[in-house]
C-alpha cells in the first residue's frame, strides 16, 4: 500500500488528461453507426469506454452495438456496466431484462422488471407491466434467483488462476462471477485488484466504482477508490471522497484520507497562490486563469473556478467553447444555477456538434426564460443568433418594446442579419415607424430565405404604395386639368416614394413630353418599359421609339405597309429603309432613302393591260425639316430603277426620280396603344411632288374618328369611319376620288415593335372618268398591315 500511495503521490504532478479525452472516438463511433459499420463503430467505442470509464452512455452504445453484431452475452455484460453506473437508467433495465429473458435467465429479467415496474417512468413502468404480464402467463415467476454452482466454480478457478499469476485467466472467471452474482461488491473488488496486476487501472477504477456504489459502507473500498481515481487523473473527485473519508469509522482510513487530504491541499495551495501572482502579473492571460480555475475545481473551490473559467472565456483563448462547459460545470457546483443554464444554453448554440449536444442535454425540457437567454448574452453580447431568439420570445409574450430594442442591438452587431432585419421592419410598422422599415425591408428583401424575402418584397410594396398614394393622386389631378407642372412635382415625389411604380413612370414621360423636355420624358419612358405590367410596358416602348430617334446622331428607320385589295384582286407593298443623319446646329435633317413600290401581280390581262404600281426601287437623298406640331416639309432627289423585265411603254429601266412635300398628322383620344377605352379620331393630310408622273402634284387627305375598345385579354382594337379624298394636278383618273366606309384596327399580339392589322371596307368614286377603264363607283376591301421600327 506505501508502495502504491508513493506511486499515486509521484503521478500526481503529471499534467492533467484533457476535458474530454473520449471525445473523437465517441464521434467517430456515430459516424460509423451512420453508415452502417457496426464493427469499426465497436472498436471506436471500445476506445471511448477506456478512456471515459464511468461514462454510462458509452457502454450503453456498446450494448447496442453489440446487439446489432448478434453479441447478446457481451450486449448484457454492457447494459450491467451501464446500470452499475447509472441505477437510474429504467430503459437499460427494459434492455438488460429483455435480454436476460432471450437468454432464459427469467429470474434476472424478472428482477430487472420489477424494478422498473416500481421505479421507472410512467411510459416504462406499462412496459415493463407487460413484460411481466407475457413471462407469468407463459411459464410463470421463477424467483429462485439460480444455482450456485457455477458461482462457486467460477469464483475457485478464478483464485485459482490468481495464484498461478495468470492474471488473464483470473480476469475472466471474475467476469464471469460477476454475471452469475452481480449485486456482489467483494467480486468486483477482486476482479478490480486483477485489473491492477496487469496495469490497467482505469478499468480497475471503473469496477471499484461499482463496488463502492453497491456497497457504500466499505470504506476501504473507497479509499482505494479515491486513489484510483487520483492515479487516473480524476483529482477532485479524489480530493472530494478523500474529504469524505477523513470521517470514516475505520481508524486505518480515516488517518490515510487525512494524510492524504493534507497533502494535496498542501501542493494544491502552493500551486493556486503561484498561479494567483500569475494572474495579478498578467490578467489578459487566458492559459494562467484556465490552470486555475481548475486547480480550484481540484481543490473543491467551484465559485473560484467559475471566476477563473469565465476569465478565461472572454478573453478568448483557443479552445474557448470547452471553456465554457468548464464554467457551467463549475457554476452548477457553486449552486449558481441560473449562470449554469446560461453557459449550457450558449453552449447548446455552438456549431461544434459535441459541444451543443452537451449543452442541450443539460438544458431543462422545456423552452429557455427569458432570464436564461440574458444569462447567455452576459457571456457573450454579441451572439446575435442568441439575442434573436430571445428577440422572439419577447414578440411571442407581448413584450414588444423590449424585443424591438433586443432586435436593434441584433442590427447593431450583424447588419447583414436579414431575418431580424425584416422582423424588426414589421414591428417598425407597427409603430408607424415607415421610414425605419423602408430602410430595413430593402435590405431583407435581399435575403436567400424565400420566406423572409418575399414577406419583406410584399410588406416594402405596401408602404411604398401607402406612402406614393397621395401624391399620384394629386398628380392625376393635376394632369387633368392641365397643371402640368403641378402634375410633374406630384408625380416625381410618387416615384420617389415608390421606385417600382411604373405607371407614375409612364405618366411622368407624358407629361414631360407634353412640356416640351422630350429628353427627360425619353428617360422616364425607358424606365416604364422595364415594367411587368405588359400594357406599361408597351406604351412606354413605343413612346420611346417615338421621340428616341429625334435624339441620335443617326437613326436607320424601316417601315413597311403590304395590303391586299379586292378591287385589283392584288397584294401592295410600299416600303421605304432611311438612314437620318442629325446635326444640333441645323434645322433640317439629311437622309439617305430606298423605297420600295411594288404589287404582286405586276399588270393585269386583256387586251388592254395595266401596270397597277411603279415597281421600282427608288434610291435617293433627302433633307427633312423637325416635326413641328405635326407638320413636316422634305424633299429628295434619287434614281428610279424598276425592276420589271415588261415595262410600260417608254417607261426606261433607270430614271432620275425628284420627289417632295409636306405632312401634317394629328391624333387625338383613346390610341390603340394606350389602355384607355373611348372616342379618338385621326387626321393625316399629305401633298406629294413626284417628277416622274409629269411632274404631277397629289394631294392625299384621310380622316378617321372611331372609339377604341375595351380590352380583351391581350386583345386591342378600334373601329372607326374612313373618309379618304385624293386629287391631283394633272386630273389623271386614278389620282382624283373619294372614299368612305367603316375600318377596324387591331394591335397585333406578341409582335414588338407593334404591328397593326386594319380590315376597311369603302365605296369609292372617281371625281374624273376619262380614261377610266372601270366603273366610276366601286367597292374595295383592303386588308393591311403597318410595321415600323427604328435603331
Amino acid at each position: 500500500m506505501k508502495l502504491l500511495l508513493f506511486l499515486l503521490l509521484a503521478g500526481w504532478l503529471l499534467p492533467a488528461q484533457t476535458p474530454d479525452p473520449a471525445h473523437d472516438p465517441l464521434e467517430k463511433g456515430y459516424a460509423a453507426l451512420r453508415s452502417g459499420d457496426y464493427s469499426a463503430a465497436l472498436d471506436h467505442f471500445l476506445e471511448a469506454a477506456r478512456l471515459a470509464p464511468r461514462r454510462a452512455a458509452v457502454r450503453k452504445e456498446l450494448g447496442y452495438v453489440y446487439l446489432k453484431l448478434g453479441k447478446q452475452e457481451f450486449a448484457r455484460e454492457m447494459f450491467a456496466q451501464t446500470l452499475a453506473l447509472d441505477p437510474k437508467d429504467h430503459h437499460t433495465a427494459l434492455q438488460l431484462a429483455f435480454s436476460h429473458q432471450s437468454a432464459g435467465e427469467v429470474n434476472r429479467a424478472v428482477e430487472l422488471l420489477e424494478t422498473v415496474r416500481q421505479a421507472g417512468a410512467p411510459a416504462e413502468r406499462e412496459q415493463a407491466k407487460k413484460a411481466l404480464a407475457a413471462i407469468r402467463r407463459d411459464s410463470g415467476a421463477n424467483r429462485a434467483g439460480g444455482s450456485a454452482a457455477p458461482l462457486q466454480e467460477a469464483l475457485s478457478t478464478a483464485y485459482e488462476a490468481m495464484g498461478r499469476k495468470d492474471y488473464e485467466a483470473a480476469i475472466d472467471h471474475f467476469q464471469a462471477a460477476a454475471k452469475q452474482a452481480p449485486r456482489r461488491a467483494s467480486i468486483r473488488k477482486e476482479l478490480g485488484y486483477a485489473y491492477l496486476k496487469i496495469g490497467e487501472t482505469e478499468w480497475a477504477r471503473e469496477v471499484f466504482e461499482q463496488a463502492y456504489v453497491l456497497e457504500p459502507g466499505d470504506q476501504r473500498a473507497g479509499l482505494e477508490l479515491a486513489y484510483l481515481r487520483f492515479e487516473t487523473g480524476q483529482r477532485a473527485l479524489a480530493l472530494e471522497l478523500f474529504r469524505k473519508l477523513r470521517r470514516a469509522d475505520d481508524p486505518d482510513v480515516q488517518t490515510s484520507a487525512a494524510d492524504t487530504v493534507r497533502r494535496i491541499e498542501g501542493e494544491l495551495s502552493r500551486e493556486i497562490a503561484r498561479w494567483e501572482e500569475g494572474v495579478e502579473a498578467d490578467p489578459a492571460n487566458w492559459s494562467t486563469h484556465q490552470e486555475l480555475a481548475g486547480l480550484y475545481d481540484e481543490y473543491g473551490d467551484p465559485q473560484k473556478a467559475a471566476k477563473h473559467y469565465e476569465a478565461a472565456w472572454r478573453v478568448q483563448p483557443p479552445r474557448r467553447e470547452e471553456m465554457l462547459l468548464r464554467l457551467a460545470r463549475a457554476r452548477g457546483r457553486a449552486g449558481d444555477t441560473l449562470g449554469a443554464r446560461g453557459a449550457w444554453l450558449l453552449a447548446s448554440y455552438s456549431k461544434d456538434t459535441r459541444i451543443s449536444e452537451t449543452g442541450r442535454e443539460q438544458l431543462p425540457e422545456r423552452y429557455p426564460y427569458a432570464s436564461e437567454f440574458e444569462a447567455a448574452l452576459d457571456l457573450d453580447p454579441r451572439n446575435t443568433t442568441v439575442r434573436r431568439d430571445l428577440a422572439y420570445l419577447l414578440l411571442e409574450v407581448g413584450e414588444l418594446e423590449a424585443a424591438l430594442r433586443e432586435f436593434e442591438r441584433v442590427i447593431e452587431n450583424d447588419p447583414d442579419d436579414l431575418l431580424a432585419a425584416a422582423q424588426l421592419a414589421f414591428i417598425y410598422l407597427e409603430r408607424r415607424n415607415a421610414a425605419g422599415a423602408v430602410e430595413l425591408l430593402e435590405k431583407a428583401r435581399t435575403s436567400t430565405d424565400e420566406d423572409v424575402a418575399r414577406r419583406a418584397r410584399e410588406a416594402l410594396e405596401r408602404v411604398r404604395q401607402a406612402r406614393a398614394r397621395p401624391h399620384r393622386d394629386l398628380g392625376q389631378r393635376s394632369f387633368e386639368r392641365s397643371y402640368l407642372n403641378d402634375a410633374r412635382l406630384a408625380f416625381l415625389r410618387a416615384f420617389e416614394e415608390d421606385p417600382e411604380d411604373y405607371s407614375t413612370a409612364l405618366k411622368l414621360g407624358v407629361v414631360f413630353n407634353l412640356l416640351k423636355q422630350d429628353r427627360e420624358a425619353i428617360r422616364w419612358f425607358k424606365i416604364a418599359s422595364q415594367s411587368e405590367d405588359a400594357e406599361v410596358s408597351e406604351q412606354a416602348a413605343q413612346s420611346y421609339r417615338n421621340l428616341a430617334p429625334q435624339f441620335r446622331r443617326v437613326t436607320t428607320s424601316l417601315w413597311t405597309f403590304p395590303m391586299f385589295s379586292t378591287r385589283y384582286k392584288d397584294v401592295f407593298n410600299y416600303a421605304q429603309l432611311k438612314t437620318e443623319f442629325r446635326f444640333d446646329s441645323l434645322p433640317i435633317r439629311p437622309y439617305l432613302s430606298l423605297r420600295f413600290v411594288g404589287d404582286l401581280r405586276q399588270r393585269t390581262g386583256g387586251q388592254r393591260p395595266e401596270f397597277l404600281s411603279e415597281s421600282s426601287l427608288i434610291a435617293g437623298v433627302g433633307l427633312r425639316t423637325q416635326t413641328y406640331r405635326g407638320l413636316t416639309l422634305w424633299g429628295e432627289a434619287g434614281e428610279a430603277i424598276s425592276y420589271l423585265s415588261r415595262r410600260p411603254a417608254g417607261v426606261p429601266r433607270a430614271a432620275p426620280d425628284y420627289r417632295g412635300g409636306v405632312n401634317w398628322i394629328r391624333n387625338v383620344g383613346a390610341t390603340l396603344g394606350g389602355r384607355e377605352s373611348g372616342a379618338f379620331f385621326e387626321t393625316n393630310i399629305d401633298g406629294v411632288f413626284i417628277s416622274r408622273f409629269d411632274n404631277n402634284a397629289i394631294a392625299y387627305w384621310q380622316f378617321r374618328p372611331g372609339y377604341r375598345l375595351a380590352d380583351r385579354g391581350a386583345l386591342k382594337a378600334q373601329v372607326f369611319w374612313n373618309f379618304n379624298a385624293t386629287v391631283d394636278v394633272n386630273r389623271a383618273y386614278w389620282a382624283n376620288y373619294v372614299e368612305t366606309g367603316p375600318g377596324v384596327r387591331l394591335r397585333v399580339p406578341g409582335v414588338s415593335p407593334p404591328m397593326d392589322l386594319m380590315v376597311q371596307v369603302l365605296r369609292g368614286v372617281h371625281l374624273v372618268n376619262e380614261f377610266n377603264p372601270r366603273r366610276p363607283n366601286y367597292w374595295d376591301v383592303r386588308v393591311s398591315l403597318w410595321y415600323s421600327f427604328a435603331r
